[in-house]
């Protein structure tokens, strides 16, 4: 970057007032580095400020400011020119930093009061015609003459930015563009129409263990090359993380409505709905569209013989939404819902998912604290043979909360077995029912030949072709389980099971190890 000095004087005289101009011997000090150091009466605009820019041995300015703009000595057309040559996307947020400037100025700032620096970031045009980043840092002072002073540093941080902003593997924007741009959308238009899809590579981490992360990394660069050849140039592509992407979509602008909806409010309340369903259903097309397209680019892939397939979650935001991140959680939390259902799977987001999730973690915390207590109880179903005559039984977990609430072993078997609480509960059912064996031994009740076997349903206890020693509980109620696993039954006995030939003798016993609280 270059600096201009503020004066209209001769290069040779320049050149003399610049052994005095402490301003501009910094100035001729820092320009290789990329400063630019600024210094001019910024209010009230008239004579006096003319003056002072055009002759004050201090007056400099950046080199946003040209010469023409320069002569005039008016700090409007200063700045004028200088916000016109700011990115359009950072042009709102760089107005206000300067209005508040003004703000103050016109509140009054007294002799010799001098204000903390303040700052901002934008991007602007640079000589070669493409954009980079500056940073800003500036106050105001009051000054004898009675003018108000402003005075500042403007640094290109373009290469500073580039590593906080851009991904260095792909190229794309990253996270933190990603939430800056949506933030700036909704900052412009609070009722934008806008779509954001999270799109992540099925069973990614498997190519990296069996191929090595350079595979991985070109796996990830083909997926960014092909999207980036198919989106429309309004659309936003970013990489997130790993092997997450992220797409903004900007839909067409909907239809109207009439004048007679528009004064009753019916009208916006019937295009919010039609818009997002007409959001829903692009996302929809758009990303059916994207799976198969990646999923046949993955395929032509000879050097990696993987099937690899892409799912995908997406937020609709048609105003309601004032916080960038918040959109972005709800695209991811779709995704996250998508990649449950299983590979190529697409989910859009909507509250319902939120309060499952919700629920979920509340389940989770509730079957730990289950666990811990061992608030469930086992009771035992009576398998028969055709003669009547006892042949097994089959073990059926139960959970009862405080409350009285019954919960589905179909609902919490299969967060226990995700989050693997599964281990401690089947280790509890085991025990208790190798326990339970025993005590009916002591008491007399013949129990069916057999231990405890391993099966689909359930934890169930079997007779063996050859009963043995094998499941019998052993000292201690301790039974070996003959396959090293168990699952439980994911349904519900009977309230009181009866045996034909026994009354209600196994229901009775069947209770013996209830809930503890």
């Amino acid at each position: 970057m270059r600096a201009k000095g503020a004066s209209p004087h001769s290069q040779a005289q320049q050149a003399q007032q610049g052994q005095q101009n402490r301003a501009f011997q910094l100035i001729r000090s820092t320009q290789e580095a990329g400063v630019d150091i600024f210094h001019f009466a910024l209010f009230p605009e008239g004579e006096s400020m003319r003056a002072y820019n055009r002759t004050n041995p201090d007056a400099c300015f950046t080199h946003f400011t040209s010469p023409e703009a320069w002569a005039t000595g008016s700090a409007q057309a200063y700045i004028g020119e200088f916000l016109g040559q700011i990115h359009p996307d950072d042009q709102p947020e760089m107005i206000s930093y300067v209005q508040t400037h003004l703000d103050k100025c016109h509140q009054g700032v007294g002799l010799n009061e001098i204000h903390r620096f303040t700052s901002s970031r934008f991007r602007a045009r640079k000589t070669q015609g493409n954009w980079g980043w500056h940073e800003l840092r500036s106050r105001i002072y009051g000054h004898e003459s009675g003018l108000i002073l402003t005075e500042g540093v403007m640094t290109e941080i373009t290469d500073v930015m580039e590593l906080l902003l851009k991904d260095s593997l792909t190229q794309l924007p990253n996270r933190l563009a990603t939430e800056q741009q949506l933030q700036r959308i909704f900052d412009r238009n609070p009722q934008a129409n806008l779509v954001v899809i999270n799109l992540d590579v099925d069973r990614f981490q498997s190519i990296n263990d069996r191929f090595g992360q350079v595979s991985g990394d070109a796996v990830l660069q083909h997926v960014a090359n092909t999207l980036q050849r198919q989106l429309p140039s309004s659309a936003w592509l970013a990489r997130l993380e790993a092997d997450e992407f992220l797409l903004a979509l900007y839909p067409d602008t909907p239809i109207s409505a009439s004048a007679s909806e528009t004064a009753s409010g019916q009208g916006s309340a019937r295009l919010a709905a039609h818009d997002a369903r007409d959001l829903a259903s692009q996302a929809d097309a758009a990303v059916r569209r994207w799976q198969e397209m990646l999923k046949h680019s993955f395929a032509e892939r000879r050097e990696l013989p993987l099937r690899l397939t892409v799912s995908a979650g997406a937020a609709v935001y048609s105003g309601g939404v004032t916080c960038a991140k918040q959109l972005l959680q709800q695209a991811n939390t779709a995704l996250m819902e998508a990649k449950r259902r299983g590979p190529a799977s697409y989910c859009l987001y909507s509250s319902r998912i939120s309060e499952a999730i919700e629920q979920r973690l509340l389940m989770e915390k509730d079957l730990d604290l289950a666990i811990e207590r061992k608030d469930f109880e086992l009771l035992y179903q009576p398998q028969m043979d055709r003669s009547g005559r006892l042949i097994a039984a089959e073990a059926l977990l139960r959970w009862s909360l405080p409350d009285g609430r019954i919960v589905a072993p179909d609902f919490f078997i299969p967060i226990a077995e995700q989050t693997g609480q599964i281990r401690a509960l089947s280790q509890w059912v085991l025990e208790t029912a190798c326990a339970q064996l025993s005590d009916w031994q002591q008491q007399g009740l013949q129990r069916p030949a057999g231990g405890a076997q391993h099966a689909p349903g359930g934890l169930r206890l079997r007779p063996q072709r050859q009963p043995g020693e094998r499941g019998r509980a052993a000292p201690g109620h301790r039974c070996r389980h003959p396959r090293g696993g168990v699952h439980l039954h994911h349904r519900f006995g009977a309230d009181r099971l009866r045996h034909p030939a026994g009354g209600e003798r196994w229901a009775r016993l069947g209770r013996r190890h209830p809930r503890r609280r």
